[in-house]
Parts: structure tokens; C-alpha cells; sequence
């Protein structure tokens, strides 16, 4: 996260809506980053993730309105959809 000392506190979901799936499994370092050619698009690096599937969704906890405020359409790729979970 470029503009503060924050990490990013991720956690992954299936398609399934199931977030227990993942429960247990082996972790590997990951980079979290956008669809776009800028080399500033990254959510960070070293995150620790299990393997996931395409489909699959990573949830980013206490992260609201500044994800949104700083987003873009740049290189017309549309900004990621929001889903609130109560």
C-alpha cells in the first residue's frame, strides 16, 4: 500500500461464499496486484494466501472508502465491484 504503512488484511473466499474451505491449507507468499500496466497497481507483496481458483475472491477487511476513492478505470478496465458482507 503506497500511500501508508498499512498492510494489506486479506482473507480468501470461494465462490461458494465459503471463507472455512481454506481453513488449514498450505500458504505461499503472494503479490496482490490490479489488471493494469502500472507498476504503482499493487495491494502488496508477501501477503500469505492459500493456492485459489479462478472464481475465487479475496476479501479486503477494514479497507472501505479509500480503496474506492483512489480507484480508476484506467487502460478502460472497470473498477472492482463492491460486496458488503454483514
Amino acid at each position: 500500500m503506497v500511500f501508508d504503512a498499512g498492510k494489506a488484511d486479506v482473507v480468501p473466499l470461494d465462490n461458494d461464499f465459503n471463507f472455512s474451505k481454506f481453513d488449514g491449507m498450505e500458504t505461499y507468499s503472494s503479490v496482490l496486484n490490479g489488471a493494469t500496466c502500472d507498476s504503482f497497481d499493487i495491494l502488496g507483496s508477501d501477503i500469505q494466501l492459500p493456492k485459489l481458483n479462478i472464481g475465487d475472491y479475496i476479501i479486503g477487511k477494514y479497507m472501505g472508502a479509500y480503496t474506492d476513492t483512489t480507484s480508476t478505470n484506467f487502460n478502460l478496465f472497470d473498477k472492482a465491484p463492491f460486496v458488503f458482507l454483514d
